[in-house]
């Protein structure tokens, strides 16, 4: 697969061949597999108080009077102690010794991976996760090494509209959603970059990977792929590592 590298103006400059796995089927399914699988290892340990229904003075009454031999309150008939007690413990409560981490094979999680970036190259699928660009633009989107120098947001802003994918950023501010800690924002363009252009850090939605730090949840939020990435040339030429 060959795409177009463009300047941080919006100009075709060159051709590239990219790395085989862009051209790799996509996989929802083994994509969404590796998603759960990583997002259950950031999953907290948690677990109930080990004294919890057990702090009560309690004895049973024995046999012979005609009752169950549930514990009870001291001094009173009402039960306590027992799972099926009210006020009782739990019977298999959570424990903190738990481990929620779901296994993946190594080979599969890579496949997936694979898969998640192929998808990056399909505007059909950008389209379908709801990210806003120009019909003219060709998959996958790449721009030259200049680009990460730009330390200035405005400047940033420029490329991006020069690119024509800056209405995501928009979509991205205007879905913002209150919440009691602070702001729940989409994903908007994640760009894939050995170098982080600091003036992009200050843009809604937009996340920053080093090529060698990409994860499934990065190129597919959710485990849904399509997400709008921009790669810079030597990323690309970092990610050719991926292919061995």
């Amino acid at each position: 697969m060959k795409t177009s590298v463009l300047s941080i103006e919006g100009e075709m400059l060159k051709e590239i061949e990219m790395p085989s796995f862009f051209s790799v089927p996509v996989r929802k399914d083994l994509i969404n597999r590796a998603f759960v699988a990583e997002r259950s290892r950031e999953r907290k340990p948690y677990g109930a108080y080990k004294g919890a229904g057990k702090r009560h003075a309690v004895a049973s009454w024995g046999v012979g009077r005609g009752v169950s031999r549930i514990p009870r309150l001291t001094g009173s008939s009402r039960a306590a102690f027992a799972p099926q007690a009210v006020g009782g413990r739990r019977a298999h409560p959570p424990n903190v010794e738990k481990n929620w981490a779901l296994k993946i094979n190594r080979k599969e999680y890579r496949k997936a991976l694979y898969s998640a970036l192929a998808a990056t190259a399909k505007p059909e699928l950008i389209s379908l996760r709801g990210h806003r660009f120009d019909d003219r633009i060709s998959f996958p989107l790449v721009v030259e090494d200049a680009f990460e120098s730009l330390d200035k947001t405005k400047d940033v802003t420029k490329t991006l509209l020069a690119l024509g994918i800056y209405d995501d950023v928009l979509r991205a501010f205007e879905g913002r959603k209150k919440r009691n800690d602070g702001y729940r924002v989409p994903k908007s363009i994640l760009i894939v970059s050995s170098k982080a252009p600091k003036g992009a850090k200050n843009l809604t939605g937009i996340d920053i990977r080093a090529p060698k730090d990409l994860k499934i949840s990065d190129v597919a939020p959710g485990g849904v792929s399509g997400r709008l990435t921009v790669y810079t040339e030597s990323a690309i030429e970092e990610l050719r590592g991926l292919e061995k």
